[in-house]
């Protein structure tokens, strides 16, 4: 079914349960609630209407711990270097613990393996930034053929097409 005749149908229910009558004969009335309801939508109505659910009180809860980008998230909203939404990566977490300080921030934390949910202390090492930077880049270095291959391309693109700031 089309979701703008879903939320047509779902307008004129909604509608048509202002109306006293629909109200008697559905058993829906201010004080009475859908007996069918399941035992988490039950806790989830206060007061007739319905409240968000967060956190623990939510039935999708899985402990605070999401995974992003592959590395597994945990949920700390104390924590200095936390993201808007209040998480930090648990490897960093794990290294934070195992020297007893914060991570600086031109520290990284390197997954020896390479596998970004695999958290094992002796799978993680702290560097620098520059050192993880090479660490990662190693082998993927342009060979001079590519490089004179890539400066000729622009050459060619700059002598078809107008460079604005050029004076």
């Amino acid at each position: 079914m089309e979701q703008w005749l879903k939320d047509k149908i779902s307008k004129a229910t909604k509608k048509a349960m202002q109306r006293p009558e629909v109200k008697a004969k559905t058993g829906f009335t201010k004080g009475n609630k859908n007996p069918n309801l399941s035992k988490f939508r039950k806790q989830a109505y206060v007061d007739g209407r319905l409240k968000k659910l967060y956190g623990k009180d939510n039935p999708s809860w899985k402990g605070g711990r999401i995974k992003q980008r592959g590395y597994i998230m945990v949920l700390n909203k104390e924590h200095s270097q936390a993201d808007k939404d209040g998480y930090v990566a648990e490897h960093r977490l794990i290294m934070e613990k195992s020297i007893g300080r914060l991570i600086k921030k031109d520290e990284d934390v390197h997954h020896i393996n390479r596998i970004k949910d695999d958290n094992r202390l002796e799978n993680l090492e702290l560097m620098t930034h520059g050192e993880h930077t090479t660490l990662h880049s190693i082998g993927r270095k342009h060979s001079k053929e590519s490089i004179k291959r890539m400066s000729e391309t622009h050459k060619e693109y700059y002598k078809t097409h107008t460079v604005w700031n050029k004076k």
